[in-house]
């Protein structure tokens, strides 16, 4: 079973969990269940994306830097709601690249 752990580059534990368990891997990005994610110190995007695949909204959150500004591009994003129902699955869940990102760091095991 795959462990997958996000950081903040400071070392803040983001979130963790087991691919296939508290993780779903779908479009080849990760997202967990929103209970075991802590998006404290992150900020939330003003506006929010519409995605045509999903037929749904969605938020994107940043990493902040020391002067309290979102550092590069978004690194997690939920989706509050899904229209398609091939994607009702991650309703609710957080997303994550598979990679490690400005602010961020990846770590699989």
């Amino acid at each position: 079973m795959t462990q997958i752990t996000f950081t903040t580059t400071t070392g803040q534990l983001v979130t963790t969990g087991t691919l296939g368990q508290s993780i779903l891997e779908v479009e080849g990005y990760y997202y967990f269940s929103p209970d075991r994610v802590n998006l404290e110190g992150f900020i939330k995007a003003e506006s929010a994306y519409t995605c045509p695949i999903k037929q749904s909204s969605c938020d994107y959150y940043y990493t902040v830097g020391g002067d309290g500004q979102k550092l590069g591009r978004e690194v997690a994003w939920i989706y509050p709601s899904v229209n398609n129902s091939l994607f009702k699955k991650i309703e609710g869940w957080v997303g994550f690249y598979p990679r490690s990102s400005e602010g961020l760091v990846m770590e699989s095991v």
